[in-house]
């Protein structure tokens, strides 16, 4: 196990109505595929909307968003399979059960204007999580890492000098 742990802007209950529905959409997307990587960058577009990512930040996310298809062309990374799997709870399921077991120092980031992690959710990650910290990303959403990198990484060197040495 590492000495610490960070957790992303992650639902806390996937099984969440809000969840299952947002799950069941991206279920409905097609595996796209594009003849070249310029072509899948231009047609790239994060989810969820709205976000407020820099348009040279998204530049970059796109170019490392695909990868080769195998056939000659490009695809998402994204796992696609897990939602289609199971979308209503994929390998998640149980996940804020299992925050109780976590044994590391750990910070709970949260976009302030995320719609995947509530903010009630956050709290309750942040209670669940044994002397977890909490810390909410003013103007950012579910890409606070990409829209506020500088806040984010201030907050995470903070946290890492916090922790103590062995």
């Amino acid at each position: 196990m590492c000495s610490s742990d960070l957790t992303p802007d992650v639902p806390l209950f996937l099984g969440t109505p809000a969840m299952r529905s947002a799950g069941d959409r991206l279920s409905r997307i097609p595996q796209m595929r594009w003849p070249t990587l310029e072509s899948a960058v231009a047609g790239f577009r994060p989810y969820p909307l709205p976000h407020r990512i820099p348009p040279e930040r998204l530049a970059d996310l796109a170019s490392a968003s695909f990868k080769p298809d195998g056939e000659g062309g490009f695809t998402s990374r994204f796992h696609w399979k897990v939602f289609r799997a199971d979308p209503q709870g994929g390998p998640g399921k149980g996940f804020a059960d299992r925050l109780r077991n976590v044994d590391v120092p750990t910070l709970c980031l949260r976009g302030s204007e995320s719609t995947i992690l509530s903010a009630a959710d956050h709290e309750e990650m942040v209670r669940r999580i044994p002397g977890a910290e909490g810390v909410v990303i003013p103007d950012a959403t579910h890409h606070l890492h990409v829209e506020q990198p500088g806040a984010v990484a201030t907050v995470i060197a903070a946290f890492v000098r916090r922790l103590p040495s062995d």
